[in-house]
Formats: structure tokens, C-alpha cells, sequence
């Protein structure tokens, strides 16, 4: 048996393993690159695939890395093509999306914690930074939900007029703005204090309420600005 015979063996032998691990134990026994491994599987049926996870892993920094980045930066990864890199990214988009849930407009969102996690339903696993903000009815049902601004991962722009528009096009009584922090903490910066201050004032003169202004950090965990201290008086 050639070498190349020999290493084609000794790699279906492994991908066996893999899988077979995956039947029994599900992913929680996998570390970060074997479970970019196991997707390649999927899209490069032969060859070692070992190797490109590890090269992914050490440029990305983490199995979240890698699923959030861009198809070209992919493809710049030895062992990466073009399919490999769109498959990747797929998996990537689905996972966002399966975690994100539609506004339901039943449910009454009354308190802060409502508010938060609204904006975790709808900002959860966000690569690039978004801006949202959610019209509620004096009762607290979600009547609108307008796509403020979409950046890049460190910037953002909070369009008061296209709110108050939205506030006013459907008669909102309460506006709960929410936007992601995808590589940070979920700390306010001055220009999150300014422009919230700035919308606070005008909607208030339109008889709207600003009730919450919500950041979800890089770990998809919210942080109500009106209940940080240092933050609510940006409400008033």
C-alpha cells in the first residue's frame, strides 16, 4: 500500500471517530476546531481537514470568529475555497437566525427586563453594529420595529428623525431603542449618552417616551441604560 493509500485510510478512519463521537456524545465532547473539522467534513470530502480548523481557529480566535467572518477573509485561509468559505458562512447566518425571533405583537412589554430581552431576541449573534427601535402602544405591544442603522463593528448612527417618523407613523405612545456593542462590553460611550439624551428631548416634545435605550453586548447579554445610574438621567 503507497503513502498516499495509507494517509487516505488513516483520515476516513478519523472522520469515523469524529462522527462517531458526535452520534453518542453530541458537540459538548468537541473541542472548537474539531467542530470545524466535522462541518468541513461536509464540504471537502477528502483530505485532511484537521489542519485548515486549526489554521481558521488561529486566525479568527475562536469557532465564533470564524463563523462571523466575511466569505473573502475566509478564502485568504490556506485550504479554504470559495465554496468552503460560503458554506462556513451559511452556517454562520443560520445560527443567528434560528436565535433571533420575530416581535410577536401580542406579548406586552411593560418592564425593563421585557425590554431587554426584546432586544436580545432581535440583536443576538450581530457581527456588525444595529440600531433598533420598537414603537409600543400605551399597553406595551410592539407596533413597529424600525431598522435605525446598520455600521460597521465599531460604529453607528442613530437617525432621530426616521424614528420619530416611525414613532409617529403608527401612532406610538413609547419608543424602547436598542443597539449591539458585537465586540465590547455593554457599557454606554459618550456618543451612546449623547444621542439617547438628544432623542429623549424630542420625543418627549412630541408626548412620546423614551422608555429604554438597551445595549447587547458581545456575549448577547443586555444592559438597560435607564436602570445604570450614571445613564438615566438621559431620560429626563
Amino acid at each position: 500500500m503507497d503513502n498516499k493509500q495509507t494517509e487516505k485510510n488513516v483520515h476516513d478512519g478519523h472522520r469515523q471517530r469524529v462522527r462517531d463521537r458526535v452520534s453518542e456524545y453530541g458537540l459538548s465532547q468537541l473541542k472548537d476546531h474539531e467542530v470545524l473539522e466535522l462541518l468541513l467534513f461536509y464540504i471537502i470530502p477528502r483530505g485532511n481537514t484537521n489542519d485548515i480548523a486549526h489554521r481558521l481557529i488561529d486566525s479568527f480566535g475562536s469557532l465564533k470568529g470564524v463563523l462571523d467572518a466575511d466569505v473573502p477573509e475566509l478564502c485568504c485561509i490556506a485550504g479554504v475555497g470559495e465554496q468552503s468559505a460560503l458554506f462556513l458562512k451559511t452556517i454562520g447566518e443560520v445560527h443567528r437566525r434560528s436565535c433571533q425571533t420575530r416581535v410577536d405583537k401580542r406579548i406586552l412589554y411593560k418592564s425593563h427586563d421585557d425590554y431587554c430581552a426584546l432586544a436580545v431576541s432581535r440583536l443576538y449573534g450581530e457581527s456588525k453594529e444595529k440600531v433598533l427601535a420598537f414603537c409600543l402602544d400605551a399597553s406595551g405591544r410592539v407596533k413597529a420595529e424600525i431598522v435605525v442603522s446598520e455600521g460597521t463593528e465599531n460604529t453607528s448612527f442613530i437617525d432621530v428623525r426616521k424614528i420619530v417618523q416611525g414613532a409617529m407613523g403608527c401612532d406610538a405612545t413609547i419608543v424602547v431603542l436598542a443597539h449591539n456593542h458585537p465586540t465590547g462590553s455593554g457599557e454606554p460611550s459618550a456618543s451612546d449618552m449623547d444621542a439617547t439624551r438628544s432623542l429623549s428631548v424630542t420625543l418627549r416634545k412630541l408626548q412620546v417616551m423614551l422608555a429604554d435605550h438597551v445595549i447587547v453586548d458581545e456575549n448577547n447579554q443586555a444592559h438597560s441604560m435607564y436602570m445604570m445610574p450614571e445613564a438615566r438621567c438621559v431620560f429626563y
